[in-house]
């Protein structure tokens, strides 16, 4: 083993030591001089159109510095993990009560979650389904133009399964489900932005595949690739979350509308609301 200088070796993790003594910074512990604090104002409904938001008495609030919308991305107002079909922030319509319509960008925490119950928004509630099943209905609602299937699979292998099953002495058929999912994972989902010099901005956010978010967040944000760093490390658990661009592409659009850094994070209850997390599955066997 003399040969190779890391196969077969034992090494201290880099950060072990940081985390074992209870030094490592977590996305929620960075204070930046002259950072901002975000709250998200979530959709109340499962499925409506937005007819028209009044942001008036937010913006007038003690200690609110501005409050971003869906008219504040410069690009694509589009992201998904498979298919880019959710909005970065719902401009014209909300389809789950986690969809994020407005954010208070203040000097504290507490001051943007005051101003989140001043922001006016008239909704148009349209008929809404909640499980597969309603969504597969011949007269159900289509959540997206293209229908409410989002992808299929056929995968086929070679060999006689009508004989096989023909001689097998007993054959069993059962549907088996599961339910949601919750990574239960310690830190919620959060991070920060910082508008760099040249245009560009710096996303600090506890995710698992920064490399994926940088690409998409050129097209949220309208900016080449060598302006968007996204630094994903330290992640506080994820376990199969934690995947997806949920808070990246608002706290993009957040620092470069202020010109100041802005930190979002969420509670558990946010996190619940909004994170799509581990969907429930139905399977026939």
């Amino acid at each position: 083993m003399n040969q190779y200088r890391t196969i077969g070796k034992n090494f201290t993790r880099k950060d072990g030591p940081s985390k074992a003594r209870g030094e490592l910074k977590y996305m929620g512990d960075y204070k930046i001089p002259g950072m901002l604090y975000g709250k998200i104002l979530f959709s109340p409904h499962f499925r409506a159109d937005i007819k028209h938001i009044d942001v008036s008495r937010a913006l007038a609030a003690e200690d609110v510095i501005t409050v971003v919308t869906a008219d504040d991305i410069p690009g694509s107002p589009l992201r998904g993990l498979i298919i880019k079909d959710h909005p970065v922030l719902c401009g014209t319509r909300v389809n789950y009560r986690g969809d994020a319509v407005a954010v208070v960008i203040a000097v504290s925490e507490e001051a943007a979650l005051r101003a989140l119950d001043l922001i006016s928004v008239e909704y148009e509630v349209l008929p809404h389904v909640l499980t597969a099943d309603e969504a597969l209905g011949a007269e159900a609602p289509r959540v997206h133009e293209g229908g409410n299937v989002a992808a299929h699979y056929e995968y086929r292998s070679e060999g006689d399964l009508d004989s096989v099953f023909g001689s097998a002495p007993h054959v069993f058929e059962e549907t088996f489900e599961t339910g949601y999912q919750e990574h239960a994972y310690l830190e919620p989902e959060g991070g920060f932005a910082v508008p760099r010099e040249d245009g560009g901005v710096d996303v600090w956010y506890g995710c698992q595949n920064g490399h994926r978010a940088r690409r998409d967040l050129t097209a949220v944000l309208d900016l080449p690739l060598d302006k968007i760093d996204v630094h994903s490390h330290p992640l506080g658990g994820g376990f199969g979350g934690k995947d997806d661009l949920l808070l990246q592409g608002i706290l993009g659009v957040c620092a470069l509308k202020c010109g100041r850094p802005v930190s979002i994070n969420l509670t558990r209850e946010e996190s619940f609301r909004m994170s799509p997390k581990r969907m429930p599955f139905r399977i026939a066997l």
